[in-house]
């Protein structure tokens, strides 16, 4: 992650990162992600990171996504909404069809 934000200049003072992850390498992520501003979301049991939001599983991660987009504490909000609400057309994520969201054009 710190890699990422050094290659691309991530403006880290105007821009906040988001990092859901899973396993014990998510956790050192998200942490580092926390310590920078940014919010973390962990999927499932496997692991606990203090500041972080719990969500079951995949399902749970594009609804609190979508949660966190709405309220997104940024003055670009309607690009955090068009850029977080991604997630609801990830292929592997088995949401019914009243969860679904049209895709938005870029």
């Amino acid at each position: 992650m710190r890699r990422l934000v050094r290659l691309t200049d991530w403006d880290l003072s105007r821009d906040r990162i988001v990092y859901a992850g899973d396993d014990e390498s998510d956790a050192v992520a998200i942490r580092w992600v926390l310590s920078k501003g940014g919010a973390g979301f962990v999927v499932g049991n496997r692991i606990s990171v203090p500041r972080t939001r719990h969500v079951e599983n995949p399902t749970g991660l594009a609804r609190a996504i979508r949660e966190f987009a709405e309220n997104f504490p940024s003055r670009d909000q309607e690009n955090a909404r068009r850029y977080l609400h991604d997630p609801f057309e990830v292929k592997d994520c088995a949401l019914s069809p009243y969860e679904r969201t049209p895709p938005r054009s870029i």
